[in-house]
């Protein structure tokens, strides 16, 4: 899967970086229509639904009502005219037929300005899709999983790559061409998203395992429903005659509807998710259920908006629903493989904050400056401004301290408590009564699913103290691979606890060299990385408890023989 993502998204950058800095070519005509089905295609007439008055079909005398046979050959020009296309229509009115020659124009300003923010938006979308695809591909820690939504994303990214070519494409075939590449994959996207919810989260519903055998069946009918009436103008075969008679331009909205499934089984996965991946599920399922949403909304809509305000009204939806599609399976991913992003946005915020705040300060000092000092000599100017430019330093780090202790608070507050009974373990009298405090401690203030400490006792690691939900074994003999690992090298390392579902971070408590026990512990309840300072702080209490439990028991050993003596 992996060279296969790198081999579609070498191919999809490119395309997608073109597409960037394309013009809209796909011309305005003023106009929607709706088409009515005869017996076969060349029968087949439209009926005017709405008509702009500033556009060019009311120049070249259309109404709204008008209805009108058109060329078998002219319906590709017809479908998705671009900027320059002209057609020749039959107008049929009061019993008798009117010629009309219609010729597409370019977008007017307001409409030019929405085609062309959609069209980049499109290029934006798929270039972000392919880029997190290879990272998704790359860092994902399930394997299948990260496969799946992988998949999806490289689908996401040519669907949008679809989506900004029907706007930019050269000629006008290629402009249809995209635009049923756009129901193709749809239907993809539909049927992967529905298979992935039936795997993540954990613990699926009776909801997401009906959904995910009826994934590829929806898929098909999410392409199909769209597509044949449209490819009944080309197609001689009654059935495609037939569904259009029944759907007709219906085919948009029964196609959209079926993301109604996907609703359901978005819902189903935020009720039904495990604790430990409640958070990832917020993301994932909470954005595609928004999206989804959004897509049923623009299929439902679309006959009922298009007769008032026109077809181009409702055309940013469907971009909006793809950006929050790659968003939703990518954030949730990434967010605790390659860093915190919550920490990452959090922290340029700040910093936004913080240059908020000098820029305002510096108009405000020239304001005063201005003010109080026009008549003052120059140099008391240069000096207040001087003196603002030396103190930006201390005001940068008074502003981020503050922000920082408000927004980090939580952390900060559980960083210090890890920290404090470190510094406090070298007073205890009781190793047990320690073990309890530090497992209480770590469990507490990292939000950490489970803790467990592990201590010596002759050949093996017995686990002694555990806090929450701990997935491992109640000792680890001496040539077990996670001892092995950690007699050899004696540092903090990440690994997969024994049922190989979730990454354990293993701590060594060390005294004197010597291996006295160790920690694990288990994902953070919102399934984050543990970031560098938190491994730090949880490796400087593990190794003091480890020195004090030593310097305990050799106290001990000690004393009993003093006590048999007596």
């Amino acid at each position: 899967m992996r060279a296969v993502s790198v081999v579609l998204a070498a191919i999809g950058i490119p395309l997608a970086l073109a597409l960037l800095f394309a013009p809209v070519t796909w011309g305005y005509g003023g106009i929607t229509v709706r088409w009515v089905s005869g017996a076969t295609a060349d029968s087949n007439f439209g009926q005017v639904r709405n008509v702009d008055p500033a556009g060019p079909a009311a120049r070249a005398g259309l109404h709204v009502g008008d209805k009108f046979l058109l060329d078998y050959g002219e319906r590709v020009t017809w479908n998705s005219g671009r900027a320059g296309d002209s057609v020749d229509v039959m107008i049929l009115r009061s019993g008798s037929r009117q010629p009309v020659h219609l010729v597409w124009g370019p977008f007017t300003p307001m409409l030019a300005a929405v085609e062309q923010w959609r069209k980049t938006g499109y290029a934006i979308t798929a270039l972000l899709a392919f880029v997190l695809a290879l990272l998704v591909g790359i860092r994902a820690r399930e394997s299948r999983l990260g496969s799946i939504a992988t998949f999806v994303l490289l689908a996401l990214g040519w669907r949008a790559i679809a989506g900004a070519t029907t706007l930019a494409a050269s000629t006008t075939a290629l402009s249809e061409g995209a635009q049923y590449a756009v129901w193709f994959t749809d239907g993809i996207i539909l049927s992967a998203m529905l298979f992935l919810l039936g795997t993540f989260p954990p613990n699926p519903g009776i909801v997401r395992r009906v959904l995910q055998y009826a994934a590829i069946p929806a898929g098909v009918f999410a392409w199909l429903a769209p597509t044949i009436p449209y490819l009944a103008f080309y197609l001689p075969f009654a059935f495609a005659q037939q569904f259009r008679t029944q759907a007709g331009n219906s085919g948009i909205a029964l196609g959209n509807l079926v993301q109604l499934l996907l609703v359901a089984a978005c819902i189903d996965a935020l009720v039904r998710a495990p604790i430990t991946y409640r958070a990832a599920t917020r993301w994932l399922a909470g954005s595609w259920l928004i999206a989804a949403l959004l897509t049923a909304a623009y299929g439902v809509a679309y006959d009922l908006a298009i007769g008032t305000f026109g077809f181009h009204s409702l055309d940013p939806l469907p971009f909006v629903a793809n950006l929050l599609f790659a968003f939703g399976i990518s954030y949730p991913i990434l967010r605790h493989r390659l860093t915190d992003l919550n920490i990452f946005v959090t922290r340029a915020t700040i910093y936004a904050v913080v240059l908020l705040v000098i820029v305002a300060l510096f108009v405000l000092a020239e304001w005063l400056v201005g003010r109080l000092f026009e008549r003052a000599p120059q140099f008391v100017a240069l000096i207040i401004v001087l003196a603002l430019g030396i103190s930006v330093r201390w005001i940068h780090a008074f502003v981020e301290n503050r922000l920082t202790a408000i927004v980090f608070h939580k952390r900060i507050e559980g960083l210090n408590d890890i920290r404090r009974v470190a510094r406090e373990a070298d007073i205890a009298t009781d190793s047990h009564a320690l073990l309890q405090v530090a497992c209480a401690t770590m469990h507490r203030a990292l939000d950490i699913s489970a803790v467990g400490f592990y201590l010596r006792d002759g050949s093996e690691y017995v686990l002694l103290r555990a806090a929450g939900d701990v997935p491992w074994p109640d000792a680890f003999d001496m040539n077990s691979a996670l001892l092995l690992r950690l007699r050899r090298w004696n540092e903090p390392f990440e690994t997969l606890d024994a049922s190989g579902d979730h990454q354990t971070l293993v701590l060594p408590m060390s005294a004197r060299g010597a291996l006295v026990g160790f920690v694990c512990c288990g994902p953070k309840a919102d399934r984050t990385a543990y970031l560098t300072d938190e491994i730090d702080a949880l490796a400087y209490l593990a190794t003091e408890v480890g020195v004090a439990c030593a310097w305990l028991s050799e106290r001990s050993a000690v004393q009993q023989p003093a006590l048999s003596a007596l």
